[in-house]
Parts: structure tokens; sequence; C-alpha cells
């Protein structure tokens, strides 16, 4: 995209101001949203430039990067500030132009007329200026003086579109990002050039002459075929003398000087794509002569004579080392070999390997690009700037191929997948995918130029069901072990060590990553459930296998996340692990009184590694501490009020249990995410075993916790008697002794009972009439009542307070909105603690790069509070406002 600078600095002011007076209505701003991956181009959101050239019909030319080859949503902007839909009806091939539409009736405040293109007004040393958009500003205007006609295409790099074939014209103009499409003008106001691109380190633009604009314009106006041929090469044209020295007779030089007196060289083979028509024919570096029977020296003319001839046979003349070669070819389709059709599924798009890329690696054009990996490739490792060429070793030559082989697959089912590398395109390689059908549809879009929108074509839908598949008993004789000399219970735990991958196909609840490994431990081997931390399983929407030895892998669920401290519970069926020898941990039980953990502790940690080995070595609990991990820069879990211990060797170790002196499960070796910075870290600790006792009791009780919603703060003894805390006020207390820590009111959920009787400051002395020593104390008990009765020093006063504590709901995301390429969901309970947001309201989780929601301002990690001036008290009203076909899509 192009930025076009202002500048005051006319060589007639009072004519060039009457151009740009009239031209400009007819210049407008476009904002394009490209809602998905295709070919060369990215889902991505951006402003350009146009201008329209047929008034009466609602035509704008702009560039062919701006059109787009796939899916696009894009509005012009007038300069009155109007604003109009707009739809893409061509774009082609291989030049930087295209067309959008809109209906003239739409404009309603202002007078537009269509700007004529000129062909032939480009002449070195002419005086124009160009008219556009910098970043969507209007109006933004530059001059310039044509300095080069024939600048050979410029290169955006491979990958990526990029035209050739044509000559372009050059100036300095220091154009930048927003003014791609702008018109050159002359100071009668004709168009002279299109602007297409420039040199960010120098003041270079340029221009893309108008030669097939012109043809192309006609044609759509007059509703015909916009026909574009080829031979899927690239030529370039090159000086006489350097024409000399690859062969070009003495008579056949003089013919090109009599024929062309105005030109000094000639075209030549540059690069030809394996399996085109030349292909085989001519080498690169062989001299054009003609085409047709016409001697030719410029691409205009080459243009000319393939697009009238698409389909047909000509006949072409070269010149190699002096020798004269003569061939009959076909002439390409450019259209054909320029995708418009894709496949969605599993998250990914796919689409016919186009003429742009292949040319870029010089590779046949077979074969379909990986647009967009997605879920299911990226999963296995498959990622854009591949080429699939088999699927389950069944040919895919073109997407409509892979349309049927994904149409008959079932959910959750193993494919291979043999594929190419951009990069290497002679090293086949071939992974396994594990296709879905559950998160998302199946879908194959065609793109129609008529309508401006794509026809989507949608897969029927399967049922996803657990198909009844035995899996082998895991020989625990044969797993890697770590494991001192006569210990004591390392082969009982390390068949209650288990590993957990787990993969989310949704960013939903601020998760931060798409796959996740760790270790679990067995804690019911008769429902088959299994702890984990919330750094492996951090929400409930997701793929998740649980590993058994490091070698037999078998479907799980989650289905308990606990809503304020780092445990979840899978649970996989242990019926289909015939004979298996798992088992499970023995859970130490909580102490009524007193601290669970006790510095100095001797204990014994076993764990696993990320190459499935069981280590084990005795260790001793350094210190406990209350743990407040630092805020996440975006909302998402985060631990808070929980005692963990702390162990006195760092140990390599993905996770894993930590043992008693009578082999018993003291608390669970758990990763900690800190997602305070833009780099990831993460702690390890002991979680203590009532928090899993917990978990498991609600999920088999099917129960909700309860909870204060209210956010802790340690305080020790010098602290609190800053806030006028003395030894006197805690003698009508039960309890002896002073405690080692007080906890202080940090931050309060606004939707939680406690905001209404609590403060920030407020310091807890008792619950319940007893001395509050460690906070599992006042936490068992809000677990277990409704409301509890809390006596708290505020401002050097005692004062006796009743708080009521609220159910927290495990899984809050099973209810997901689609909508404008936003993922919505209800205010996570976290999100509400962490920004003091009310839990009222659809929260937008993110907002897709290109999608609808962005263009509209609809962006992540906002609420949606109201929809068509109903209130919105959850996703679900959200569902139910946008399902009235007659009302206006307007949230607030």
């Amino acid at each position: 995209m192009l930025t076009l600078l202002t500048s005051l600095a006319f060589a007639n002011p009072s004519s060039w101001e009457e151009t740009i007076e009239r031209v400009s209505p007819s210049i407008v701003s476009i904002q394009v949203s490209s809602n998905r991956y295709f070919d060369t181009e990215r889902q991505s959101s951006s402003v350009a430039t146009g201008f329209i050239v047929d008034a009466e019909r609602g035509i704008i030319l702009t560039n062919r990067h701006v059109v787009e080859p796939g899916p696009v949503t894009a509005q012009a902007v007038l300069l009155n500030s109007e604003e109009i839909p707009l739809k893409p009806i061509y774009r082609d091939p291989i030049h930087d132009f295209g067309f959008y539409q809109y209906n003239p009736e739409d404009i309603r405040f202002l007078n537009v007329e269509s700007l004529d293109l000129c062909l032939d007004c480009a002449q070195v040393g002419l005086d124009v200026r160009l008219i556009g958009n910098d970043a969507g500003e209007k109006i933004s205007i530059l001059e310039a003086t044509l300095a080069r006609l024939d600048r050979g295409a410029p290169n955006y790099g491979t990958g990526r579109f990029n035209d050739f074939n044509t000559f372009y014209i050059q100036a300095a103009a220091g154009s930048s990002g927003g003014s791609s499409g702008s018109p050159v003008l002359n100071q009668d106001g004709q168009v002279v050039a299109l602007n297409a691109g420039g040199r960010s380190s120098a003041a270079s633009s340029f221009f893309l002459p108008l030669d097939r604009v012109s043809r192309a314009l006609k044609l759509v106006q007059d509703n015909q075929p916009v026909t574009r041929g080829g031979l899927l090469a690239t030529f370039e044209r090159i000086t006489y003398p350097e024409a000399i020295r690859l062969g070009l007779s003495e008579d056949q030089e003089v013919a090109f000087r009599e024929a062309f007196p105005e030109r000094d060289g000639v075209l030549v083979v540059k690069q030809i794509v394996p399996g085109g028509p030349l292909d085989s024919v001519a080498q690169v570096g062989d001299i054009v002569l003609s085409v047709d029977g016409q001697r030719l020296s410029s691409f205009t003319s080459l243009d000319a004579i393939l697009d009238d001839h698409v389909g047909k046979a000509i006949a072409i003349q070269f010149q190699r080392n002096g020798s004269l070669i003569d061939a009959e070819l076909n002439v390409s389709d450019l259209h054909s070999v320029s995708p418009d059709v894709l496949i969605e599924g599993c998250d990914a798009v796919f689409n016919d390997l186009s003429y742009q890329v292949a040319r870029h690696y010089m590779i046949p054009i077979t074969g379909v690009n990986i647009a967009s990996s997605g879920y299911c490739f990226e999963r296995a490792g498959i990622f854009r700037g591949n080429v699939i060429t088999a699927i389950n070793e069944e040919p895919v030559n073109r997407v409509d191929d892979l349309w049927q082989i994904f149409k008959d697959l079932d959910d959750d089912q193993q494919i291979e997948v043999t594929y190419f590398a951009l990069s290497e395109p002679t090293r086949i390689q071939r992974k396994v995918v594990h296709w879905d059908r559950t998160w998302f549809p199946l879908e194959r879009w065609q793109r129609n130029d008529g309508t401006g929108v794509w026809d989507i074509e949608r897969a029927d839908d399967v049922e996803s069901t657990q198909r009844p598949v035995l899996y082998p008993t895991p020989d625990y004789s044969t797993q890697q072990t770590m494991l001192p000399k006569k210990d004591k219970w390392g082969e009982d735990v390390q068949r209650a060590l288990v590993t957990v991958r787990f993969a989310i196909p949704m960013p939903v609840q601020g998760v931060y990553g798409e796959s996740f490994f760790g270790a679990g431990v067995i804690v019911d081997a008769k429902r088959g459930l299994v702890a984990v931390d919330r750094d492996t399983v951090p929400i409930a929407l997701g793929d998740l296998e649980v590993i058994f030895a490091g070698e037999v892998r078998v479907p799980a669920k989650v289905v308990y996340v606990h809503p304020e401290h780092n445990v979840t519970l899978v649970q996989f069926d242990p019926s289909l692990i015939p004979n298996a020898q798992f088992t499970e941990v023995d859970l130490v039980e909580e102490p009524t009184d007193g601290p669970f953990f006790k510095e100095n502790q001797k204990v014994h940690v076993y764990g696993l590694d990320y190459n499935y080995v069981v280590h084990g070595s005795p260790d001793v609990i350094e210190r406990d501490q209350f743990l407040q991990m630092p805020m996440p820069r975006t909302p998402f879990f985060r631990e808070s009020n929980l005692d963990v211990a702390e162990l006195s060797d760092d140990k390599n170790l993905v996770g894993g249990v930590v043992l008693n002196k009578k082999g018993q499960m003291l608390g669970q070796w758990a990763s900690f995410p800190d997602l305070s910075s833009y780099e990831q870290e993460r702690s390890m600790y002991v979680v203590p075993a009532y928090t899993i006792h917990e978990a498991l009791n609600a999920f088999i009780q099917q129960t909700d916790l309860r909870s204060l919603g209210v956010e802790f703060e340690p305080l020790n003894w010098i602290q609190a008697t800053e806030f006028g805390l003395t030894a006197a006020m805690l003698k009508d207390f039960e309890g002896s002794g002073r405690p080692e820590q007080w906890f202080s009111v940090y931050r309060l959920a606004p939707s939680a009972p406690a905001s209404q009787v609590l403060r920030n400051g407020d310091i807890i002395l008792a619950v319940d009439g007893e001395r509050l020593f460690h906070f599992r104390h006042l936490e068992r008990l809000v677990r277990q009542n409704d409301d509890v009765s809390l006596h708290v020093l505020r401002q050097g006063n005692v004062e006796e307070v009743t708080v009521s504590s609220i159910a927290l709901s495990s899984l809050t995301d099973t209810t997901i909105l689609k909508w404008n390429g936003a993922l919505i969901h209800n205010v996570p309970w976290f999100t509400s603690m962490q920004t003091g947001i009310d839990m009222e309201g659809a929260y937008i989780a993110k907002c897709a790069s290109g999608a609808p929601c962005g263009r509209d301002g609809v962006w992540g990690k906002r609420r949606v509070v109201s929809a068509n001036q109903q209130t919105v008290g959850s996703v679900e009203d959200l569902i139910q406002v946008l399902q009235d076909p007659d009302l206006p899509n307007e949230v607030r």
C-alpha cells in the first residue's frame, strides 16, 4: 500500500487547483477486509485508493492487490465521507489492476464523474499529480515528473503477488502505504497511469501503464469475459548489445531497428514454468523474434496477441545462438491457472497451486496449496507454504480432488498426507493428520464475480462418536526410568503418572497457546480421572489424549476445571485399555488445623520429562508461601489465594507428584504460567492435595465451589501494625499465639456480594470467631457455607461483617458464538476479577485478522452489553437477538 504526501508546490497553481477540485469527488478511499488466507494473500485489514472510471455502471479502478483473488469485504469512502459497499468484479491474473463495482444509487449527496483513461499521454518529462489516501486520510496530493516508461515490474518478494511481463513507469513521487490504486493525472485531469508500488528506501514510485486496463474495462462494460492468454513464461527486454551476446544475428538486429526505430532492445525468455507451453520447446535466453507472424519488441504487443488467442495455437519464432527455432504452441488461459475455489476444513484453507506461486519456485502448476494450516495441519507440523500431492496415497492434483476425499472422512480419522515444501520441492514428505469434523465445518467456496460474493457448498455433518477402539496394554517394564536404587514407591508411582497432550481449536478465554504438553497423575483409577495443572489443560474446550508408559495414547476429555486454582481433571475410559495395570495415588487427608506444608519436611518427588522418562529423587520442602502470580497482559487464569510449597532442588520435569514419608501424595508438582510479559515464563510449585480433593468431590458430587470473590494479599506483623493492629485486638478471638501472616483485601470481583461489604485494605483477623492463622481456614469455611462472619481491621477499628459467598461453575466456556469473525462467550470469572468489569454481557475473546469485526471496531477483550437496543446479559442473550433477521446487527 502506498502513501501520497501533500505537496503545495504546484507548477501552475490555478490550473492544477481547478483540475484537482474537479476530479477529487471521483477518487475514493477503499477499506478492505481480506477474510481468508488465499493463494499469495493473507488475512488482513487495509486501506487503499481507487477512482471511478464508469459512473453510470459504478465501476472503480484500483490495484489487483487491493481487489485480491480471495474473499474480501470492501467499502468506499467518498470525499464527503459517504460510505458505499463494494463488490469485486475483476482482478487481472498477472498485472496489478482490478475493478470494484458499486450501486450508483448508493451515492446520494455527491456528484461524481468518470475519469478518462489516456493510453498515449504518458511521456518522459510529463508533470503529473497523484491524488489518493494516506492510510485512509482524504485527500493526499503529490507531484512528480515521469522519468522512465520502461522500468521493469517491481518485485515484492518470493511467494507474494508480483506483476511481470510488462513495463512500469517510474517517477520520484515518494508514495507509500494507503495510496495503492491512486490515479496518476495530467493537468487536464486525464489518468495517464495507475499507481501501484514504490521503493521504501528511496523516493521512487512505480505506475502501471493503461493498455491492458483499458481493454479490460471495455469488456467489463460490455458484460464480456476478459480473456487473458499466456505462455506460462516470464520475458524480459534486453538491449541489442546484450542480445547480440546471446546470439542475435546482424540481419535480425537490422530488421528490429528498422521496425522499431524508437526502441533499443528485444524480448528474451527469462523463466519457463515446468509443464507450460514453452517447456521442452524454448530455453532461457532465447530471443523472441515474432509471435503469430508479427515481429514484436514490447510487452504490449505480446499481451495483445496472446489475449486474442486463448486456447488456440500460435506460431512463435526464437533465435538461439544464431539459429532460428520455429514452434507452434497452444496459448494458456491465465484465469484457469489463477485459483477461484477454496476449501475450508479443520480451520485450514486450501486452494489450487497458482501460476503466481509456481513461477516463483519453478514448479509445475499442480497440487493443492496450503494457504493456511489451521488446526489439524498445524498440530501435525504441516504449515503454510506446503503443497499437498496425495492423501492416503490417492493423488491430489486439484482442489476438487481434495474436496472429494475430505467429504468422505470421519471425525478424528487419521490420514496420511503427502506433500512438499515450496522451498524444497524435490523433497517429498509424509505426515499423519488427525482430521476434525467436530470443531469446524467442511466447506467449498467458489468465487462469483457476478454477485461479488463466494458461493458456499457445505459438506454433510458427521456425528462425533467414540469409536469402540481397544488400545494395547501399556508395558511399564519397558518404560524408561531414572529412579534411585532401593526406591520404595517408584514402581507404583510410575503406573499412576501419565503424559497429557492437549490441543485447542479456538483461542477462547484468553488462552495463550494452541498445543500443550504436561504430566498428570491418576487420582481415581476406577473412573479414569487424572489430575493435571492448568498450564497443560488450561480450558475445557479442546482435544485431549493421555499417554501411558510413553507408548499408549488414549483419548480423554476435560471434565472439571477448578475455577480458582491450578487443577484440572481429565477423564479417560479405563475399558479401552484391557488388563492395564495403572494405579492411582493415595491423597493425603487435609488436617483440620495448622499449616498443610511444613518447612524442612522430607519428601520424595516423582515426575516425567519431555521424553516420557520417569524420574525420582528425595527432596525437602524449602518453604511454603501464599502464592500470587503476576497479573497477565491479557486476562487469563492466574493463581492467587493458594498456599504452595517450594522444593529445594530444581528439576527438569514437566510435572509430577510429591509424596510424604508414608508414600501418600502430599501435592502435585505443577507448572504455573506467568503471562505478565511478552515472553511466557513458568514456575514450578507443589499444589496441595486438598485442592485436588476439592476438585474431585465437586466433580463426583456435581456441585459448584463457593467463593468470596476476593483476592487477598499477605502481610507480616510489622506491616499489619502500620495499619493499626495491636495484640490487644486479638484477645477476644479463639486461638493462642500470633499468626505469622495476616491477609488484607487486595482485589474484589464487582459481581460478588463481598464487593458491597468489604473494602480494599481490610485486614482479616478472625473467621467465625476463630483467629485466622492460615488462609485455608477461611477458604474451607467459605466452601461449606453460604455466609461467613469476619472480623476485619478497618481504619484502626475492628468491625464484624457478614459476607455471602457465590457459586463458581467449573466449565464456563460451553457456549461460543462465531459472529462476523469474532469469538464471543460469557465473561470469564478471572476476567471479572482481573479487570474489575461486571460478569454481565458477552465477552469478545478474539476478532480474527481481516474479519468484519475488526473493520467495525468489535475488538477482542471487550464486552457486548446491548444489541439492537436490547440488553445483553450473556452470550445466549446475544445469540437470541442476532437471530432476528429484521433487525440490524447493532451492538454496543
